[in-house]
């Protein structure tokens, strides 16, 4: 930018004196030099001449040969080749399909010199940076390199040549993360922008697209200037897009290039690696992986001598725990008897599925048996140990899970949908481990809540876990945050099919299978989440829940027995009383309300009924604190906590309700 227009030079008035200029690739201005005052056409004319030609060599000094050469942002999935959908768009070869992960940004160096990009950003269209290159990545000529969204615990791909710089947004096998740590913020189909900045900040490129507008002088939008058939590139386009010839050209769906392919990640668009398939090659099948094997260890087995007082059987244990060695023990049916032991296994995808059973996958014998049970990545693990001698037969079925990795399990009710809760268990596991639940907002996005309590529940000692109420099953609000307490035809529902019941069970169940000593477990929630926690302490009193935290709730449930309910607890249906009132602000509910949680958005609760406890989020947690003290309880117990700078994000209120929990050890 000149700091003394070129208009003014042109002036016959003007004396040039000290000139300054801000360029690419500087720090400021800087002087060009410096002239004696001279009037006269011709230095006038000079001096523009030399400043603008300075301008276009700093541009042309700030541009680099480091490219945008293949982005996919709506990966892969086509039912009618593949029902299972798990594996046509696995662009970073890992073994499993994810919107998420498979996402990938390439680059190339399109110059003829070696290209350092350590320290350079990618970053995306609220301008946050998604990957930072780490130190010594350095580009040769024509040399490409490629960014996905994430990796399984698999890794990439061994298709993949050993020399292909590749990396991962998110580590330690998360797949249903990737850039920005998942739910609605990954690449969006609808407009988004990718940028690149070098380590200095200077932004190298810009690519966007649909809805999305420039965010740089750089940007190239995919629409008809610059697309081979002048189209424009949004939505549901189910492959990459790419520069076609790479690096040079205009930008093309890639399955219109010769070859037909659908991506070709790190590696020219005419060469694809051989797991990407064409639309007439989905027959294949996916990469198969050799899923990891039990085995029998011999070794170091305890001695086990015949009870006669006891009944024959296996001696039971933990119905959840952590992969690795265990060993079981068996009484048998006379001191006679010796026993087989056989283990089976079952196999369910976290994607969702049938199970599959292996039987017999290993069988010793004696009174004792020592067995290496590894977890199936990417599928919930079941182990099965028969033990039988002519006078009895046994078996006992137990979860196992990887330690410092989020998984999954099915939840299984009576009266209830099949409902899968995520889980991240430390590898300190022990009796006293402690239990937190998480629950998500109306964005239904429960792994990547649990996301953001993976590290400090690992560092811990907690077993964090996230329930998933998705809205096929659980629609809307009532169904989920209002505790699916009424019928259609406004009838109360068997207490058992309550959501506020669902994730009672699931607490009790992980603490009784997991083992541990500590009755109590802590819960926390965010937005819809937090209007959930509030309100499973009304209807479930009982539980035991140590402390209850409700994040930026969108409004509340009053405890007064003279507003109506949803907003109040009047109701014909209901039974409360002010003991029961007493006991509610009794309980130990730590209210968080972030300070710049303010806007009345489309998804915030617009009612006079709402609006009667505030414009906002913020000043709605308020009231609901005030609704607690005016029942006067010398024993009240609430907190309420401000997040100086926070909006309505999860991440925002979930550190000081660490830090609270933290507090609690020292």
């Amino acid at each position: 930018m000149l700091l003394i227009p070129v208009n003014m030079l042109l002036n016959s008035n003007f004396s040039l004196k000290n000139v300054n200029v801000d360029a690419p690739g500087t720090k400021g201005a800087i002087t060009l030099f410096t002239l004696p005052k001279i009037n006269g056409d011709i230095m006038r004319y000079l001096a523009c001449f030399l400043i603008i030609s300075f301008i276009l060599t700093g541009m042309a000094l700030a541009q680099s040969p480091i490219v945008i050469n293949e982005i996919m942002f709506d990966v892969p999935k086509d039912p009618k080749e593949d029902p299972s959908g798990d594996w046509i768009g696995d662009a970073n070869g890992d073994g499993i399909r994810s919107f998420a992960s498979d996402e990938f940004i390439e680059l190339v160096n399109s110059g003829n010199t070696a290209v350092d990009i350590s320290g350079w950003k990618i970053l995306q269209r609220k301008l946050k940076t998604i990957f930072t290159f780490p130190d010594g990545v350095i580009l040769q000529p024509g040399e490409f390199c490629v960014v996905f969204g994430g990796v399984g615990d698999r890794g990439f791909s061994s298709h993949f040549p050993p020399t292909l710089k590749i990396f991962s947004a998110q580590t330690g096998g998360e797949t249903d993360l990737g850039f920005e740590g998942g739910g609605r913020n990954n690449l969006s189909n609808k407009g988004d922008n990718v940028i690149l900045r070098n380590a200095k900040g200077v932004d190298i490129a810009e690519v966007y697209w649909g809805k999305a507008k420039a965010k740089t002088s750089v940007g190239i939008k995919l629409s008809a200037s610059n697309t081979i058939d002048g189209s424009s590139f949004s939505k549901e386009i189910r492959q990459s897009v790419t520069r076609n010839p790479d690096i040079t050209g205009l930008w093309a769906l890639h399955s219109t290039i010769g070859n037909k392919k659908l991506f070709s990640p790190g590696a020219p668009n005419t060469v694809v690696y051989d797991y990407y398939k064409t639309a007439g090659e989905q027959t294949g099948g996916p990469i198969k992986f050799d899923e990891p094997k039990a085995s029998s260890i011999s070794t170091n087995l305890p001695v086990v001598a015949f009870n006669p007082k006891a009944g024959p059987g296996i001696q039971k244990g933990a119905a959840m725990r952590l992969e690795g060695i265990h060993t079981f023990t068996a009484n048998p049916s006379s001191a006679k008897e010796t026993i087989k032991w056989t283990l089976d296994r079952t196999t369910i995808s976290e994607k969702g599925g049938k199970p599959a059973r292996t039987n017999s996958i290993v069988s010793v014998s004696g009174l004792a048996a020592r067995f290496n049970l590894p977890k199936v990545p990417g599928k919930e693990t079941i182990y099965h140990v028969r033990a039988s001698d002519s006078g009895f037969s046994d078996t006992f079925s137990f979860h196992v899970f990887s330690p410092k990795k989020i998984s999954s399990f099915i939840y299984k009710s009576k009266d209830n949908p099949d409902l899968r809760v995520y889980l991240v268990v430390p590898a300190t596991l022990n009796t006293s481990s402690r239990l937190i639940m998480i629950m998500h907002g109306m964005s239904r996005t429960a792994y990547s809540y649990l996301a953001n309590w993976k590290r400090w529940a690992i560092e811990n000692n907690y077993i964090a876990i996230a329930p998933l109420f998705d809205e096929k099953n659980w629609p809307g609000s009532e169904f989920y945050n209002l505790g699916n307490l009424f019928t259609g035809n406004g009838k109360l529902k068997p207490e058992s099919q309550w959501s506020f019941s669902v994730v009672d069970d699931i607490t009790e169940k992980c603490r009784m299978e997991f083992s541990l000593i500590n009755n109590s477990f802590d819960i926390w929630g965010h937005s819809a989440g937090a209007q959930f926690n509030h309100r499973f302490l009304l209807f479930k009193p009982k539980s035991n829940v140590r402390f209850c935290f409700a994040a930026n709730a969108g409004w509340y449930t009053a405890p007064n027995l003279k507003i109506a309910f949803p907003y109040g607890l009047a109701h014909p249906k209901f039974s409360f009383t002010r003991q029961d009132i007493f006991d509610y602000t009794s309980k130990n509910i730590i209210i968080l309300r972030a300070t710049m949680d303010t806007e009345r958005t489309s998804n915030l609760r617009q009612s006079p009924e709402a609006d009667a406890q505030g414009r906002n989020r913020y000043k709605r947690a308020k009231y609901f604190y005030q609704q607690g003290l005016m029942i006067k309880n010398p024993h009240f117990n609430w907190k309420l906590i401000d997040v100086q700078g926070g909006g309505h994000s999860s991440a925002d209120v979930a550190t000081p309700a660490k830090a609270f929990l933290e507090c609690l050890k020292k």
